[in-house]
């Protein structure tokens, strides 16, 4: 009963995650708040880098653009 117990509190203290995994079927991983979190800021900036370099090109892009016309 308590290794039950023990499962149950593991899970309401993670964040319970699916992940399909190619053909070596689904894998179940466990992500803690603190985890989370760092993967969502990581994210944000990957996002933020990402939106900065496509606007940086997008005028680049359309100065040529002007340049030739």
């Amino acid at each position: 009963m308590e290794h039950i117990k023990g499962e149950q509190e593991i899970m309401n203290s993670h964040q319970f995650v699916e992940e399909e995994n190619g053909s070596m079927g689904n894998e179940n991983t466990f992500i803690d708040s603190k985890m989370r979190e760092v993967l969502i800021q990581l994210q944000r900036t990957w996002q933020e880098d990402y939106m900065a370099s496509r606007e940086k090109i997008n005028v680049e892009v359309a100065g040529i653009i002007r340049r030739h016309s």
